[in-house]
């Protein structure tokens, strides 16, 4: 049965899937330096690190460019400066930075798992998902990189490898409600309804306050003839600032293939 659906979400904030290495430096960086150029390499990256978790990422980027300067092997500072370039959709920039983050510390996780985000907001999925392998190899442990694995599977056509990649980042976070609504995406294009609304009910549990679970939750009633339960979802995807004309497009379009 056809339907009219969302499009899978990369992040629900900026830095969601992503990895901003959250290290206040208080004694020691990569490369070396004077105790005084120390101070003033370590002050610069924790005002970035903290102008980055605030979404200035223009400010944040400053800062870690004096870092940067007075520093010029500080791997961390190149990894959160990509990653900010990249929520910019500055992705060559990123790329650049990540590439000499990885090249200063091969063994950072957050580094790969920061490219393989670029190279998939590039529309290169396969070379983000060698970069995804790497990160889990390195930090097995992150249920962001499988989340933003399965993400990339998903745009290779390939939904059953990226439900297994949402499992796994479920597992390891039980909290992560973009998990649960994606896979409830997935499983939606497979026909497997139910089981995606499950996932909805659950990532609403989570995060309440997101519209697009509301909406694409409205969509998969109308696909199970169940009108009522989609209006209801339409309404509150609609207070919480999904636009109404859109989503009522979707819900006609559904409709009229079911």
């Amino acid at each position: 049965m056809a339907m009219a659906t969302l499009g899978i979400l990369g992040k629900r904030h900026a830095a969601s899937a992503g990895a901003i290495v959250l290290v206040l430096v208080v004694g020691a960086c990569s490369g070396g330096s004077s105790e005084r150029g120390l101070g003033e390499v370590g002050e610069r990256y924790n005002r970035g690190l903290e102008l980055q978790e605030q979404g200035r990422l223009q400010e944040a980027i400053a800062e870690y460019d004096e870092a940067i300067r007075l520093e010029p092997k500080f791997a961390l500072a190149y990894n959160n400066r990509g990653a900010a370039y990249g929520d910019l959709g500055q992705l060559q920039r990123a790329i650049e930075d990540l590439d000499e983050a990885i090249r200063l510390n091969p063994q950072s996780a957050p580094a790969y798992n920061n490219r393989g985000r670029t190279y998939g907001s590039l529309g290169q999925s396969q070379r983000a998902i060698e970069d995804y392998d790497e990160a889990i190899r390195l930090d097995p442990g992150d249920a962001n990189t499988y989340y933003n694995r399965g993400n990339a599977y998903v745009k290779l056509g390939q939904p059953q490898r990226a439900i297994e990649d949402y499992d796994e980042a479920i597992r390891l976070d039980p909290g992560f409600a973009l998990a649960y609504f994606n896979r409830g995406i997935t499983y939606s294009s497979l026909g497997q309804h139910q089981r995606a609304i499950e996932d909805f009910d659950e990532a609403i549990r989570l995060d309440p306050g997101f519209a697009d679970t509301y909406g694409a939750r409205a969509i998969v009633h109308t696909v199970l003839n169940d009108d009522e339960a989609a209006q209801r979802d339409v309404e509150r995807a609609v207070e919480l600032g999904f636009d109404a004309a859109r989503l009522r497009a979707m819900i006609d379009e559904t409709k009229r293939l079911r």
